[in-house]
């Protein structure tokens, strides 16, 4: 008997605890994602052409840019930071990626690298003049998540594909189909 025929034949007493347990794992890594976003978060800051930024830790940080969604205020801006003695600080730009919720959205703009705690000058280049709807945009720093997000929507799936392949099942089974 192969494997796939005793899933099948057995599917009315496999379907409801593999349901269960799909839907509790898939609660699970949401929540983790979650709070995985919110203790990745640094700092919130207005977006103005120049102002300081105090870090309380060295490591790599991520830039993004917050506003309504669908804006444009972010596109042709640069980004660039310095130390209080003047020296650059490292960075490169990211990988693209947005988080959008129903009226913000996030875009994630450069990757900073900060060699110690302190405070440093954050520059916007081509800001340009301010405009009446920059109140409603911020740039935030966060901690790299990246590779942890992508685990997590992997999971995310994998607990979604149980549960609905749960449920076919143990409905064709429930109904008899053969």
């Amino acid at each position: 008997m192969s494997i796939l025929n005793f899933v099948y034949d057995y599917g009315l007493w496999l379907g409801p605890p593999v349901f269960c347990a799909s839907v509790a794992s898939l609660v699970w890594i949401i929540v983790k994602l979650v709070r995985l976003i919110k203790a990745s978060f640094i700092m919130r800051v207005p977006l103005v052409e120049d102002q300081d930024v105090e870090f309380a830790e060295s490591g790599k940080i991520i830039l993004w840019g917050e506003g309504p969604r669908f804006t444009t205020r972010f596109a042709w801006l640069r980004y660039s930071m310095t130390d209080a003695a003047g020296t650059p600080v490292p960075s490169r730009p990211t990988m693209h990626a947005v988080m959008s919720g129903i009226s913000k959205a996030r875009i994630s703009l450069r990757l900073f690298y900060i060699p110690q705690p302190g405070v440093y000058a954050l520059h916007v280049d081509r800001f340009g003049d301010p405009k009446p709807k920059d109140a409603n945009h911020a740039i935030l720093f966060t901690r790299r998540y990246f590779n942890r997000v992508v685990a997590y929507t992997l999971g995310i799936v994998a607990a979604s594909q149980l549960l609905i392949g749960s449920l076919v099942l143990f409905l064709l089974r429930l109904l008899g189909v053969d």
